[in-house]
């Protein structure tokens, strides 16, 4: 089965109602070409779950965590807020941090289910986790151009002060 990037965009559109446009198809194609030609995974090996391979299912994911570095996918800003942002600097990057297994932890319900997609299904299939799937959308080379520097899930998103991470922006 040879999957297409229009195959993964449309199911991203599907599972996680990612907005994909005339302006920003060419962008995520390209984005998603990168991907496959620098990490070599098999996109139609594993079982299917949900009528996706594990593999395909992780392109899915790999689309919407594209999106919010990109910053055309808007996060929620707390648990129980309706006000929504745009990732546009490095002091917002923590809204992305991971944070548990717990759906009342997490502002964002599209990144609860990344999160645990990610870390359900990476290790039987040798697949990356949520961090490292960070760390793999983020050095594509137009994203470290858009940032400045090739963004690190441990250097950028859980930043820590005093010993605490930040679930906000810093001021």
């Amino acid at each position: 089965m040879a999957t297409t990037i229009d195959e993964i965009i449309y199911a991203a559109q599907q599972h996680y109602q990612l907005n994909v446009n005339e302006t920003n198809r060419p962008a995520i194609s390209s984005f998603l070409e990168w991907f496959l030609h620098e990490n070599s995974f098999d996109l139609s090996a594993g079982k299917t779950f949900n009528g996706y391979t594990p593999a395909f299912s992780m392109m899915i994911d790999v689309a919407l965590m594209y999106s919010y570095l990109q910053g055309e996918r808007s996060v929620r800003e707390k648990v129980y807020n309706e006000k929504t942002i745009f990732i546009g600097n490095k002091d917002q990057l923590p809204f992305i941090r991971s944070r548990g297994n717990e759906l009342a932890q997490w502002p964002d319900n599209n990144l609860y289910t990344l999160y645990l997609r990610r870390e359900r299904s990476a290790t039987p299939h040798s697949l990356p986790k949520y961090q490292q799937l960070f760390n793999f959308v983020a050095a594509y080379p137009l994203l470290i151009e858009r940032w400045g520097k090739q963004l690190h899930y441990a250097e950028d998103v859980a930043v820590k002060r005093g010993g605490k991470y930040l679930n906000r922006v810093v001021r």
